[in-house]
């Protein structure tokens, strides 16, 4: 219970570390576009096919808030 508590607070303080208006435009962007890309229906891999279709749509959001999360300055990251 105590991991998915953890989970929840770290999103918590990403997305506010989002509104913060000292946080980079850029990794602003890059959090949009991977909110727009779990919504719009266009896939690099169709989700027709078992697995592989759904693999690439989580690789491909962990990539975009690996490098948003890392481009967040640590002092608006302590601050949440």
């Amino acid at each position: 219970m105590k991991k998915k508590t953890k989970g929840l607070g770290s999103i918590r303080k990403y997305l506010k570390a989002l509104r913060d208006k000292n946080t980079p435009k850029s990794a602003k962007i890059l959090a949009i576009i991977s909110i727009i890309y779990i919504i719009a229906p266009a896939d690099f891999v169709t989700d027709a096919i078992p697995f592989l279709g759904w693999l690439d749509d989580a690789a491909i959001l962990a990539i975009l808030n690996i490098i948003s999360s890392r481009m967040i300055p640590e002092k608006i990251k302590e601050e949440q």
